[in-house]
């Protein structure tokens, strides 16, 4: 899958569910642990144990400012007793999302990139123009 409008394609998925977690999901071409200090309050509350919505939502709602340099601290903050999984957890990405608008002359195109941040470059995955 490259798109979220791929699982259309898959039984139970149909056009209302994707319109749910189109702004929730994003498809990357390896799997990647979630960054607590970006991820929304829906996700959070979806990959930590023992998180319902409402906790999620005071501690990654708008209102939150801080930013965690590990997943002890954010434990801490959360008042877990059980330690943040790493394998699906990390206070970092190295994936990102830019959107932007392309003009050339008098012509105008929509664009959304998916980048990859590694030690010394940087990728683009890819590219959608509208």
């Amino acid at each position: 899958f490259l798109r979220n409008s791929d699982l259309l394609r898959v039984s139970g998925f149909n056009q209302s569910v994707l319109t749910a977690i189109d702004r929730l999901v994003v498809f990357l071409p390896n799997a990647t642990p979630v960054n607590i200090n970006t991820a929304t309050p829906e996700v959070l509350a979806a990959v930590i144990k023992d998180l319902d919505i409402g906790a999620s939502r005071r501690f990654a709602g708008p209102q939150a400012r801080r930013k965690f340099t590990n997943l002890g601290e954010a434990k801490a903050e959360l008042k877990l007793r059980d330690d943040l999984p790493q394998e699906l957890l990390a206070v970092g990405s190295s994936f990102f999302i830019v959107s932007g608008v392309i003009r050339y002359g008098r012509v105008e195109a929509q664009t959304l990139t998916l980048i990859q941040r590694q030690a010394s470059k940087v990728e683009v995955i890819w590219q959608y123009r509208s």
